[in-house]
C-alpha cells in the first residue's frame, strides 16, 4: 500500500492479510513458509514455493479468531462466519498434518519433508514456537496441549530457559 494512491480502512488491511494467507497455502493446507516465518534459520525451507509453517499457521487461527469477533462486532455477519470457517479449516489441517505424536511439527519444507519431527535424523527434532502457539491459538485441544506442554518442558528446558529448538543443527541442509 505504500506506492498506491487507494485509501483503505484498517480493517479491509486486514482482511487482505487474511486473504493472502488463505490463498497461499501448500499441499498440507497450511500457510506457506515462503522465505521463512519468524526462525531465521529456515529462511531457506520454503524458497521453493512449496514450504509450510505450522507456526504461522496457528497464528493465522488465531488471528482468524480475532477477525471474526471485530467483523461481528462491525456488523459484517458474513466475513464474521468466513473467517469461523476458515479457522476451524485451517485448524483441521494443523492437527491433521502437523500433530507429530507428542509435539507439532514446525514446518514442512519444498520437499514435503517435516522440521521439527521425531523422525528428523539431523537436527531440529523439536521447535517451542509451535508448541507456545497451538496453546495461545486454542488449535490445540486440552490433551494436545498438555502433551505438547510436557514434551517441551521436557525436551527444551534448560538451567538458563527454553532452548528454541532441539537438538541443534550440526550443518546446513
Amino acid at each position: 500500500f505504500c506506492d498506491s494512491a487507494e485509501a483503505f480502512s484498517l480493517f479491509e488491511h486486514a482482511d487482505r492479510s487474511m486473504e493472502f494467507l488463505w490463498q497461499n497455502r501448500g499441499e498440507h493446507g497450511l500457510c506457506l513458509i515462503g522465505q521463512g516465518d519468524w526462525l531465521d534459520s529456515l529462511n531457506a525451507a520454503g524458497a521453493g514455493g512449496k514450504g509450510e509453517s505450522v507456526m504461522l499457521s496457528h497464528a493465522a487461527c488465531y488471528a482468524l479468531g480475532e477477525m471474526s469477533q471485530i467483523a461481528g462486532r462491525i456488523g459484517k455477519v458474513h466475513k464474521a462466519e468466513s473467517y469461523q470457517q476458515r479457522r476451524s479449516d485451517l485448524t483441521d489441517a494443523i492437527n491433521r498434518h502437523a500433530w507429530d505424536g507428542s509435539w507439532y511439527l514446525q514446518a514442512y519444507n519444498d520437499l514435503g519433508h517435516p522440521i521439527g519431527s521425531h523422525t528428523c535424523s539431523d537436527g531440529g527434532k523439536m521447535f517451542l514456537m509451535p508448541q507456545s502457539w497451538a496453546v495461545l491459538s486454542g488449535v490445540a485441544d486440552s490433551n494436545r496441549a498438555t502433551e505438547a506442554m510436557n514434551a517441551a518442558e521436557n525436551m527444551l528446558s534448560s538451567q538458563y530457559g527454553y532452548l528454541v529448538f532441539t537438538p541443534m543443527y550440526e550443518q546446513y541442509d
